[in-house]
């Protein structure tokens, strides 16, 4: 598998909006995470998420939260603010990839990271999950204008 990104994870398409289908879909266990893994290669999170800084939409927050351990951190962080080291005794997962996990959900826009002296604490992001919910929203608007359409065609007598 290349180490290039590909899809919403490279920006591309990763408007508010964001709609499409998920980038790594239906590709198993080398799917979109697999960029993000320890040893993925020189282009780990940093280099895919350089492209579409600034432009996190839904396809970026459903990536995000399509890892266990990203999603158990934001149960987490609903605590409140809580720095790195205590996240890590908390995770089935060492130190340095709660580290990776907490740049892919910053990359997201999901969680805010604010510095504190000599460490930094993160914590959930005030609009993390607009971009997710209006997808999810114009989507099940979508869905829902169709089922009542269909409804209310007149039943054809045979």
């Amino acid at each position: 598998m290349s180490n290039q990104p590909t899809g919403a994870l490279s920006g591309e398409g990763a408007g508010v909006a964001g709609v499409g289908a998920l980038p790594g879909a239906g590709a198993g266990a080398a799917g979109a995470d697999a960029v993000f893994d320890a040893g993925a290669g020189t282009a780990g999170a940093d280099a895919v998420f350089d492209a579409g800084a600034g432009t996190a939409g839904a396809d970026a927050v459903f990536d995000a939260l399509g890892e266990p351990v990203r999603r158990r951190i934001l149960e987490l962080l609903h605590e409140g603010p809580t720095p790195v080291g205590q996240l890590a005794e908390r995770l089935p997962v060492g130190r340095p990839a709660v580290s990776k996990h907490l740049r892919v959900l910053t990359h997201a826009g999901l969680i805010e990271r604010h510095p504190a002296g000599t460490r930094n604490l993160y914590a959930l992001a005030p609009e993390g999950m607009a971009a997710a919910q209006q997808w999810l929203i114009q989507t099940w608007d979508t869905v829902l204008a169709a089922y009542a359409a269909e409804i209310s065609r007149p039943v054809k007598s045979y």
